[in-house]
């Protein structure tokens, strides 16, 4: 896996880029630290695969829809927004949502972050810069994960985590991001209360969960089941969902939390479960997401 962060930039702060420049603050570089989460996943050795997969998310709390245009090593223009000219989805990718796995040449790309209304790559949203991804590897899957809260600028990151796609038999296939600014680590598990059992745990903000040092765990399937996400090493529910968990025998799945803890209700932006699919063909662009609380 490798994972991409933005410490001081993000999706969706036009209005707060806009505050920061007429008050002469000058915003360091961007920085990128590429970490390997041992995802290992070989590429076909008969048949040279020359494509990676790519999707992108949009997890910053208050952020309006996104798409992105990209610019290959050595090409002089950006192309797309790839989202709707790849996978035909006008309008980007709204927040708590993740686009589907588009398929690009192996290699180094620079990525802009456009409007989800744009039809063209000429204005980046909000005036953000644009921004180098390290190289994704042929025969490789790739999730961008943009989050944070836009009225605080230091809390916005954008990760790049590498996927595994492999299904597992009868059994479940799972991973847990925290992509909460305000969670500074959290376990998952099933159930709630007394009867919680963790599953993949001290996922940081801006990171995965693990057990026994791997990221996905495996685990049988679920029909209206409960699951609880509790701040690491403590015994109370932070959030729960009660029988509303549904995975399929065979399933890969990407679990998140998103969302700020000091909002609570039916605030927008209150802290949420989403459970994403990635073994389920895409729905409109989209990757079958689904928010469980």
């Amino acid at each position: 896996m490798l994972r991409v962060r933005l410490t001081a930039l993000g999706i969706g702060l036009a209005a707060t880029l806009s505050v920061l420049i007429s008050a002469g603050c000058n915003q360091s570089p961007p920085e990128i630290v590429a970490v390997d989460s041992g995802v290992n996943v070989m590429p076909d050795m008969v048949v040279p695969i020359t494509t990676a997969q790519l999707r992108f998310g949009n997890f910053v709390a208050g952020a309006a829809p996104v798409d992105l245009c990209i610019k290959a090593s050595g090409e002089s223009d950006f192309r797309g927004p790839i989202l709707r000219t790849m996978a035909q989805r006008p309008g980007g990718v709204s927040y708590l949502n993740m686009g589907q796995y588009l398929t690009l040449t192996a290699g180094s790309y620079t990525v802009r972050a456009v409007p989800g209304t744009r039809t063209d790559c000429a204005v980046a949203y909000g005036g953000l810069p644009d921004l180098g991804l390290p190289a994704i590897g042929a025969g490789r899957s790739y999730t961008l994960v943009p989050f944070g809260d836009q009225t605080r600028i230091g809390t916005v990151k954008l990760n790049l985590f590498e996927d595994d796609l492999t299904p597992q038999g009868g059994q479940v296939r799972l991973r847990f991001v925290n992509a909460s600014p305000d969670v500074p680590s959290a376990d998952f598990g099933f159930g709630t209360g007394s009867g919680f059992k963790a599953i993949l745990t001290d996922a940081v903000s801006g990171d995965l969960g693990r057990t026994s040092g791997m990221t996905y765990a495996t685990t049988g399937p679920q029909a209206s089941g409960s699951a609880s996400v509790r701040p690491s090493a403590m015994s109370s529910d932070l959030l729960t969902v009660n029988s509303n968990v549904n995975i399929p025998a065979g399933a890969v799945i990407t679990m998140l939390i998103a969302g700020l803890p000091s909002r609570t209700g039916t605030d927008p932006l209150a802290l949420k479960l989403i459970s994403c699919d990635d073994s389920k063909a895409p729905q409109s662009g989209l990757s079958v997401c689904t928010q469980l609380n």
